[in-house]
């Protein structure tokens, strides 16, 4: 735009340098990095240039450090050489182990964590742009020297999958229905990730002639590893399994503990299923056979499953009713109520007109007889009880007449106990 008022000119970029020099090569496009910028420069491979170009944003972070300072068709044709330039001090967050993609547009991703959107700031989203992370697994790798080469991958779940890392694969054979899990769905160990799934298919059982859900999982050591905090993880570092058996040892020890597989759902939206890997302490003993490539290791049933399982033994339940026998039994129970209350009715009215005065009669009747029995009762208490009464009178009699029959009784056995022989001889008469 200058040259529009200013006209044509050449610019240039002193260097430094001991020798004299006269002649140069011009540059088609100036420099967008002059070279006393601090920073350090990179190189990234991708399959196509998308809509990156010159200036295009260098993002860490979310905040821009850099640019892109050229591009070209590689040499095989093959793929796109881009130049890009991270600026003095962020160039130290480059390591040999950080990942680069494409920042452009919208980064929208689905899986059994649900939506995911990623987007770095608007001008990404109308000239693109590049940005780049380094991994929890990859902390540790020492800083890239300059113009390392790093591929530039298409989006940021692709460029934070752990494809370079030292992997353990295992089978899963499960016994209920995969739909909703995918590849590259997330292993966890007790909610933390440790890998992914890369296969998704059937297992032959030749035995008993069936296909059965078979699942390929890989285990990221290193990933475990980056789960710990920094003395554990150097005590983890040192005491590390070095060879296969003692690798095979560890997960065998952590079988005979209860760790089974098991597939859970990871989001209700979108059905995504995942691998999870939790303990079981009930779960039966199993020994693995380390044999196999890759070895196969224990599942549980998913909650899922069981759940399905229980609804479909109700709706089973439910069938077997036989609701049109229960409703026949229903309308003759609701007509024979309804006789039973057309009589119930009548009896009412019945006692309301009948009963009722009868038994009002009756109660009266009973008052009366109540009362003249009080009557007699008084009579009865004046005849028999009173001091005047016959009755009384013979009773005293009699009590005087048992009085003097006691006392006699007395002398009998008196003298029958001072005088024994009389018992045989008879009472003896004094002398005179």
């Amino acid at each position: 735009m200058n040259t529009l008022l200013s006209g044509n000119y050449i610019g240039l970029e002193a260097g430094k340098s001991t020798e004299k020099h006269r002649e140069f090569k011009g540059l088609d496009t100036p420099p967008i990095i002059a070279s006393t910028e601090p920073g350090r420069q990179f190189l990234m491979k991708a399959d196509n240039l998308g809509s990156l170009g010159f200036g295009s944003p260098v993002y860490y972070r979310r905040l821009n450090v850099g640019q892109i300072v050229g591009y070209d068709l590689a040499k095989d044709g093959k793929s796109v050489d881009i130049k890009v330039f991270v600026n003095a001090p962020y160039d130290k967050h480059v390591t040999k182990g950080t990942r680069f993609w494409q920042a452009s547009g919208i980064d929208i991703s689905m899986g059994a964590n649900g939506f995911a959107v990623h987007t770095q700031s608007l001008a990404s989203l109308l000239a693109g742009g590049i940005a780049f992370e380094t991994p929890p697994f990859s902390q540790n790798a020492e800083q890239a020297p300059e113009n390392t080469v790093f591929l530039l991958f298409d989006n940021r779940e692709m460029a934070t999958k752990n494809q370079d890392m030292e992997a353990d694969p295992y089978v899963l054979i499960f016994h209920e229905s995969l739909r909703g899990l995918s590849v590259g769905a997330p292993v966890t160990y007790l909610g933390l990730d440790i890998g992914e799934v890369k296969q998704v298919g059937f297992h032959y059982d030749p035995v008993a002639r069936t296909l059965k859900p078979r699942v390929l999982i890989v285990y990221y050591r290193d990933l475990f590893l980056s789960r710990a905090d920094n003395r554990q993880l150097l005590k983890l570092n040192r005491n590390r399994p070095t060879t296969l058996q003692e690798r095979h040892g560890n997960m065998q020890h952590l079988i005979d503990q209860g760790l089974r597989a098991q597939l859970r759902l990871g989001n209700l939206v979108t059905g995504q299923l995942y691998i999870a890997f939790d303990y079981f302490p009930r779960a039966p003993k199993v020994e693995i056979d380390w044999g196999n490539d890759p070895p196969q290791l224990p599942v549980m049933p998913s909650g899922l499953a069981e759940f399905q399982l229980k609804v479909t033994n109700i709706l089973d339940k439910i069938e077997k009713i036989p609701f049109d026998d229960i409703g026949k039994d229903a309308k003759k129970a609701i007509a024979t109520l309804d006789e039973t209350l057309k009589d119930a009715k009548k009896i009412l009215g019945r006692i309301d007109t009948e009963i009722v005065p009868e038994a009002k009669t009756t109660l009266e009747n009973l008052k009366r007889a109540v009362a003249a029995a009080e009557r007699a009762l008084v009579n009865a208490d004046k005849t028999l009880v009173g001091p005047d009464a016959p009755a009384n009178q013979e009773l005293r009699e009699a009590l005087q007449e048992i009085s003097g029959a006691a006392r006699a009784l007395k002398v009998f056995v008196e003298y029958m106990d001072s005088h024994p022989e009389a018992f045989i001889r008879g009472k003896t008469q004094e002398k005179p």
